[in-house]
């Protein structure tokens, strides 16, 4: 035990290594004090261009490698501030923190912009790529679907279905917090216009629960809010019957803000499926061919509200929505198959296959979150309580076999209806040792309740009727709560980047 315990502790001890001659500074808003992402730092000396970064998410840079006891100038510039130039700064044997530097906001005299730049619509990071979706006007009017349709790693097939590296067995987070839903349906209910950027997690470190999924999808929503009051109505809809409408109000006083909005939206695809098989089992051939049209509609309605308190150094926010959605989906598949031995055919066949899918669920939610922020450095402790229901909730499938005059010869239906609870808790504090690294511990809670009964319906072709298969009924009833820790080191040195994590965790209650 005692040796666990010192491997532990070495994990959280602050890294040391030895500094040479650098700058470093974070960058944030003169009025807001926000930090202040992608700003251009230009390092000169003697009038010309040393070195160049852009501020990171919490406005952070760093220069390294320069030489001691040399003038430098720094030049910070970015789209809406006055340019900042520094007085000389003097570097010793150790990297100099500049400490934090305010941009100006212009207030009059921006009438002409020079885009020398885009941003990168992919940035590559440790443990995750980041899309930056805010400017891709190609997904305008669609839903991240749309904007994960040509990301690495990620396939939408022709009926919007979407696979993350070869599975659809990956988690969608909402501003850091799991989806009320689940894979493609999780994705289809967040509209383009809302996201600013997408976070593909492939290797998910020891802050999150993945219960086993192949990785998670994580969508950060736009958080800017206008003084007073704005708000915007949106409208669009496409030949194939495809239509979008939502809308958003918001009030933003000094220290806090409102918000209501309502969205809408019905998904309509259609798409030609067709196969060529060959199966050969000892020496008999078996050829099927099979063509066939399928169509599916993913249909949403929510309505949602939120209010926000800032403090100097606490925000408050509460959250709550209702809706409905689901997708239903029709397809038809026409069979043509031929059995042979030795090349004579002994067996030829035609037949049809009518499939009909559809799952929907009501669903509650609301959300109560705190974050207090200790410095201006990333010292930070937040917590949140999520609450869900889902009611209502059904899917329901049918399979039939026809013959080419649309008898069923074979059939059978299932219904699977569930009540299900949500309830999620985080308690989560990150500690910077230093410019670059950090240390990050956190509680987590997790409980999950469904309730609900599965039965199946047979045809009988005698009878001409379905039946009941009273053998398959099952009612059912699960009930799962999970505790867990989590405790992680990240750093960089140069240009080496790496975290170490630990996590731990029990199931007291399952069912």
């Amino acid at each position: 035990m005692r040796t666990l315990t010192s491997i532990f502790l070495l994990l959280l001890l602050p890294l040391t290594l030895s500094a040479a001659p650098g700058v470093k500074g974070k960058v944030i808003d003169g009025k807001t004090r926000n930090p202040l992402e992608y700003a251009h730092v230009i390092l000169y000396m003697n009038n010309e261009v040393i070195s160049e970064a852009m501020s990171e998410t919490d406005g952070s840079f760093l220069f390294e490698n320069l030489q001691a006891e040399t003038d430098y100038m720094l030049i910070v510039r970015l789209v809406g501030y006055d340019v900042y130039s520094s007085t000389p700064v003097r570097t010793n044997g150790s990297v100099k923190d500049l400490g934090t530097i305010p941009m100006r906001q212009l207030e009059i005299g921006l009438q002409e912009v020079e885009v020398v730049a885009n941003k990168k619509q992919v940035v590559y990071k440790l443990d995750k790529r980041l899309i930056e979706a805010s400017s891709n006007l190609l997904a305008a009017g669609g839903t991240a679907v749309d904007i994960l349709e040509n990301t690495p790693s990620i396939r939408v097939n022709a009926e919007g279905e979407v696979s993350f590296r070869g599975s659809s067995g990956f988690t969608v987070y909402i501003d850091g917090k799991p989806s009320i839903f689940s894979g493609t349906q999780a994705l289809e209910q967040v509209p383009a216009y809302q996201i600013q950027n997408i976070e593909i997690i492939t290797t998910p470190s020891a802050q999150y629960d993945t219960q086993g999924d192949t990785g998670i999808i994580n969508i950060i929503t736009k958080k800017e809010y206008q003084a007073d009051i704005s708000g915007f109505v949106n409208v669009s809809t496409s030949t194939m019957g495809t239509w979008v409408t939502d809308l958003f109000l918001t009030k933003q006083n000094k220290s806090s803000h409102w918000y209501i909005g309502g969205y809408a939206r019905q998904h309509k695809r259609e798409s030609d499926f067709e196969q060529e098989k060959t199966t050969i089992v000892n020496d008999t051939i078996t050829t099927s061919h099979s063509t066939g049209p399928r169509k599916s509609n993913g249909y949403y309605y929510s309505g949602k509200a939120g209010w926000g308190y800032t403090a100097p150094k606490t925000t408050y926010k509460i959250d709550m929505e209702a809706g409905y959605g689901g997708v239903k989906r029709k397809g038809r598949l026409d069979y043509e198959e031929e059995r042979s031995t030795q090349s004579v055919v002994f067996e030829k066949g035609a037949f049809r296959s009518l499939d009909d899918f559809d799952i929907h669920e009501t669903y509650y939610q609301g959300n109560l979150s705190a974050n207090h922020s200790f410095n201006e450095e990333g010292h930070i402790l937040n917590g949140s309580f999520y609450l869900k229901y889902g009611g209502n909730a059904l899917e329901y499938f049918e399979s039939n076999l026809m013959d080419l005059k649309n008898n069923r010869q074979q059939g059978h239906r299932a219904w699977e209806d569930e009540h299900r609870w949500t309830v999620r808790g985080n308690l989560d504090y990150v500690l910077p040792y230093r410019s670059t690294g950090q240390i990050k511990t956190g509680y987590q809670y997790f409980s999950y309740l469904e309730d609900g009964d599965y039965s199946m319906q047979f045809w009988n072709p005698e009878i001409q009727q379905f039946y009941w298969r009273d053998d398959i009924y099952n009612t059912f009833y699960f009930q799962q709560g999970i505790n867990s820790i989590y405790a992680i080191v990240a750093d960089s040195y140069r240009s080496f980047d790496f975290q170490v994590g630990v996590r731990g965790g029990n199931t007291p209650g399952r069912n």
